[in-house]
């Protein structure tokens, strides 16, 4: 059996973190190493993982100074012994099944990276949704390409197995949010095959005060996607058009998120965004610019909608759920 190295970085999750490591624990394949790095918390986190990794030898507890998460990632990544590695973070959990069956997925279809699908929990465990991945299987750029448009795959680091090998010289991106945007494309670009199951095997926790939640941080989210996407032009100049809408939809939801939290549409935050697609639509194909700036000047009509939608798909779960 090869081994599976799961890097955890933990930062006061003291509240999260024994649930994380026992359904690592519970995993029907053995042959695991679980790295936790603790990023200088500053509550019971490193004493609960201490008690935790004392039940079981597959547990590993490192200390270090906060570095953020993906210095936490790095460390534990420079750490790993196994063949495959794989990171879940450590407010999520994951299916008892998860790391066997994406183990044998690898091994029969003789990939690089498998990834599945994951749900969407809150803290005191209720699914809030799921989200199914793909059957699909395709070489590593095509996989790459993907990540523009995200029809089969995501950018998420933690819904994956990955061959050790294709982090070498790579690494997370230190001080930046929204570290896994700035890193996925380029392990998918070194993989020879890409392949996706179906099945949700990932919890991921919706976390309020998480950094991926947190307002004050979601430019690193504009920041980061415009960075992906001048490197996707840069590698896949036919794909332009795709990479624009891409950061079209990306100021669009950073929009809506402000607007969510009642930002008012003059606020220094909503003038930011927005003056920033307007000097990047100066570069776009026309009926892309217009779409750009309809966004720009009726904010509130595309919150509308986003509100309409979400309601239509509670009532259609409502109407199912009889």
């Amino acid at each position: 059996m090869k081994l599976v190295s799961i890097i955890v970085p933990a930062y006061n999750v003291e509240k999260t973190i024994e649930k994380c490591l026992k359904s690592l624990m519970a995993q029907t394949y053995s042959n695991i190493e679980i790295i936790v790095v603790d990023d200088g918390s500053k509550d019971r986190t490193f004493s609960i993982s201490q008690a935790i990794g004392k039940i079981d030898d597959r547990i590993s507890i490192f200390h270090k100074d906060n570095g953020g998460l993906s210095d936490a990632r790095n460390y534990g990544k420079n750490l790993a012994k196994g063949d495959y590695i794989a990171f879940v973070d450590s407010d999520d959990y994951v299916h008892p099944d998860m790391y066997r069956r994406l183990v044998s997925v690898m091994d029969d279809k003789n990939a690089d990276i498998c990834c599945c699908g994951y749900y969407r929990t809150s803290l005191d465990g209720h699914e809030v949704s799921s989200v199914f991945g793909s059957c699909v299987s395709m070489d590593g750029i095509h996989a790459a390409k993907d990540l523009i448009n995200q029809v089969a795959f995501n950018n998420f680091a933690w819904n994956k197995l990955y061959k050790k090998e294709l982090f070498n010289e790579i690494n997370f991106p230190v001080g930046r949010t929204y570290e896994d945007i700035l890193t996925t494309y380029k392990v998918f670009m070194k993989a020879k095959i890409v392949v996706g199951i179906e099945d949700p095997l990932y919890y991921y926790v919706e976390n309020s005060s998480s950094i991926s939640s947190s307002l004050t941080n979601i430019i690193g989210l504009w920041e980061s996607v415009n960075e992906q996407m001048q490197q996707m032009v840069a590698f896949f100049p036919e794909l332009k058009n795709d990479c624009d809408r891409r950061i079209i939809e990306t100021a669009k939801y950073i929009i809506i998120k402000y607007l969510q939290a009642g930002y008012n549409r003059n606020s220094d935050e909503m003038a930011n965004i927005k003056r920033q697609l307007s000097l990047q639509a100066s570069d776009f194909e026309y009926s892309i610019k217009k779409y750009a700036y309809r966004i720009i000047r009726f904010p509130r009509i595309y919150y509308m909608i986003y509100k309409f939608k979400i309601l239509y798909m509670k009532f259609k779960k409502n109407i199912k759920g009889r």
